[in-house]
């Protein structure tokens, strides 16, 4: 576990540009992969047939009809090693060809900041924050600014764990704004769960295209740092956990 203040992240953003226009989720794109390189443990989070209870070093994400791969750290290589036999991709029953491809690896860092120094993200693919546990709890909140509250200790708890799961001790306490609307997405099939978009504010640097929360390797909970002022203009009720 590294105990210092700064911890250093390398970072692989593969995008994917189609011949034809993709209409799915990422949980297809992430199905392709995980089957024909079943061999790669990190594309798929699995050995001996049983799930590796770790944050997803391989991700898979579907942004403006783009699909994407984001790596860290030792799962760069695997996605690296495959780049230049990749020619087309499958989603379900649709074959897909690759008519464009771009690899971008970029040296990244995660740390604290001080304890009024916000830096704010939006989540640019829903949030999946509830299990079947806290969204009833979630639920009998009712009051917005409780609920708000919650979803802000879930949050911090987020990064926490994807902090200790990458081997960094967070020692900053942290503080979380919180800006987000429920919206409804599909994780398997037709099954519908509460999900959330917006924005959020926290005394932590966090890399681009990282994904917070449950089923980040189907895509949820991407990220992208944006500038204090555009967080601003949300509208929804501000709520503060400290």
């Amino acid at each position: 576990m590294t105990e210092s203040k700064v911890m250093k992240l390398r970072i692989l953003v593969l995008r994917l540009k189609l011949l034809k226009t993709v209409n799915t989720d990422a949980s297809k794109l992430r199905g392709f992969f995980a089957t024909e390189y079943n061999e790669k443990i990190l594309f798929h989070q699995h050995r001996a047939g049983s799930f590796i209870y770790k944050y997803p070093l391989v991700q898979y994400k579907i942004i403006n009809q783009i699909p994407m791969i984001v790596a860290l750290q030792e799962g760069i290589n695997d996605v690296t090693s495959l780049f230049g036999e990749l020619k087309a991709i499958r989603l379900g029953n649709k074959k897909y060809e690759i008519v464009e491809k771009s690899l971008e690896v970029k040296n990244c860092v995660i740390h604290g900041t001080d304890h009024d120094s916000f830096v704010a993200y939006e989540f640019i693919t829903s949030w999946f924050a509830l299990n079947q546990r806290n969204f009833k709890t979630y639920i009998k909140l009712k009051a917005k600014y409780r609920q708000d509250e919650f979803l802000s200790r879930i949050l911090i708890g987020n990064i926490l764990s994807l902090s200790k799961s990458l081997g960094f001790r967070v020692k900053t306490k942290l503080r979380c704004v919180l800006n987000v609307s429920p919206s409804k997405s599909l994780l398997k099939g037709d099954k519908k769960l509460l999900t959330f978009k917006g924005v959020f504010e926290v005394n932590f640097i966090l890399p681009n295209f990282i994904g917070l929360g449950k089923s980040v390797s189907r895509g949820f909970g991407t990220i992208k740092q944006v500038s204090l002022e555009y967080a601003a203009r949300y509208k929804s009720p501000r709520s503060i956990y400290r």
